[in-house]
């Protein structure tokens, strides 16, 4: 049989300290309502004497379950006070922000009801954010665009029109500040209000004033202001309101003049200096197209020294996820030879996510067919994508002898060595029939002239890359 040590001590009036083996608390209140604090939080109990009926709320978290009689009342916490996240493996974890600990197993099961379609989107995000790299893989060839014709040619020789962007801040009126100018001048003014009313009244009696000769004029011409008073009272205060709007129209009007006038002279500085940055816009876009211009005749005639430093431009501003380098040659205006050093197949995401029904995510490795078909496609999109560019940019170009090569180890010196694993002599007319955006790369190069050796689980291996 167990035994409970409890010892209460009477602080003063509704404050008790309670001592007990599990540590000490202090209570608040009395009868129908008490307040403990203890260690294990802040606690409240609202009864109604002699039914037995109780109802009690923790008000502060706690390690442990409080002892009560009554009803215990649960707290879920929002997404904004928890760290919601999906793990590396797929998993749903939800973090207290202060104490970095997992919620309890109730509290999770509640949070989970509760914000079911934030969840849900922190799922969707993970299974995107996961399988973007390989995305990017399968995009990059629905981005392939049809090389220009002769007749795009024609169009990119035409000198590009400055189109300059309007002002669209419409011209201040007077009008628009009246509302403006007239609260202003109500405030300065405010203060002068009602003033003059009795020296109004003052003056409309003096009259009357002037007439007393006699104790008995005296009472006659009181009772006749008595009875006037309204009268002149009210007349009096036309006249001082009178001149109160008067003030206040003269004021408004003055306020509002310079209202105007400063409104007006910013708007034509703001105008003023639009004009004058789409002036120096149009110089600068002139510039350009003269500079376009002229660089793109030197293409046309076949200039080496532009072709080079052209295509040096454009494959210097590409931009993409996976690494390359590119080197190229230009022997004559109307042939390019590209050699590339493709990404490592290392460098494809070797796990997947895919999105269940249930709105989980469930991350799996890829297989081993599955990153070399993956790869290979990579490879093959990058040696298409390059010879694009290269027939867009110059058009003397006829053909493009595209190599790729791959870093790896060589068994029988550990050496690193480069191996071409795909070259494609891209040729202008064939490109010129393809509908590229709806190409597959990997079929595609069958098409043209190409060494490639490409097992049924699309493992690249060693070939000879076309040379100069």
């Amino acid at each position: 049989m167990g035994f409970r040590f409890r010892r209460s001590v009477k602080i003063c009036k509704g404050v008790r300290l309670n001592l007990s083996k599990s540590g000490i608390s202090t209570s608040l209140g009395g009868k129908g309502f008490t307040m403990n604090v203890s260690g294990r939080g802040v606690r409240t109990t609202s009864s109604l004497p002699g039914t037995g009926l109780s109802y009690t709320t923790n008000l502060t978290s706690s390690s442990r379950a409080p002892r009560s009689g009554g009803r215990r009342v649960s707290y879920t916490p929002s997404f904004a006070e928890v760290n919601a996240f999906i793990d590396d493996d797929g998993k749903f974890q939800v973090q207290d922000l202060i104490s970095g600990q997992p919620l309890e197993a109730g509290e999770l099961r509640r949070f989970k009801r509760d914000n079911k379609a934030q969840i849900d989107a922190l799922y969707q995000d993970f299974e995107k954010e996961k399988n973007a790299a390989t995305n990017l893989i399968f995009e990059l060839e629905k981005h392939f665009f049809d090389i220009p014709d002769d007749e795009d040619w024609i169009k990119r020789k035409e000198r590009g029109k400055f189109v300059a962007s309007s002002f669209d801040i419409p011209k201040p009126r007077s009008e628009d500040f009246i509302e403006a100018a007239t609260a202003k001048a109500k405030e300065e003014l405010k203060d002068q209000e009602g003033q003059g009313c009795i020296a109004g009244c003052l003056t409309l009696g003096l009259p009357f004033l002037l007439m007393i000769s006699s104790v008995e004029a005296l009472v006659e011409i009181g009772a006749i202001l008595l009875f006037l008073i309204p009268f002149l009272a009210g007349a009096a205060y036309a006249m001082a309101n009178g001149a109160y709007k008067k003030k206040l129209e003269d004021r408004t009007a003055s306020l509002l003049d310079g209202l105007s006038k400063s409104e007006l002279f910013s708007w034509e500085q703001r105008r003023s200096e639009h004009l004058k940055s789409q002036e120096s816009r149009r110089e600068e876009f002139e510039k350009s197209e003269t500079t376009r211009l002229e660089g793109l005749e030197k293409l046309f005639l076949g200039d080496l020294d532009e072709i080079q430093a052209e295509l040096e431009r454009v494959f210097s501003s590409i931009d993409f996820y996976f690494e390359f380098y590119i080197n190229f040659d230009v022997p004559d205006p109307s042939t390019v030879y590209l050699d590339i050093d493709l990404p490592e197949i290392e460098h494809i995401p070797s796990l997947k996510a895919n999105l269940r029904q249930d709105g989980k995510v469930s991350v799996k490795d890829k297989s081993q067919k599955e990153l070399s078909e993956q790869y290979a496609r990579l490879c093959h999109s990058l040696l298409f994508w390059f010879a694009i560019i290269v027939f867009d940019t110059v058009p003397t170009v006829e053909r493009v002898f595209a190599s790729g090569y791959t870093q790896r180890v060589d068994k029988k010196t550990g050496a690193i060595v480069d191996d071409y694993v795909l070259a494609v002599h891209f040729d202008k007319s064939t490109m010129e029939e393809l509908f590229m955006d709806r190409i597959d790369p990997l079929v595609a190069v069958e098409n043209f002239d190409h060494r490639r050796k490409m097992t049924k689980t699309f493992k690249l291996g060693r070939i000879e890359p076309f040379g100069p």
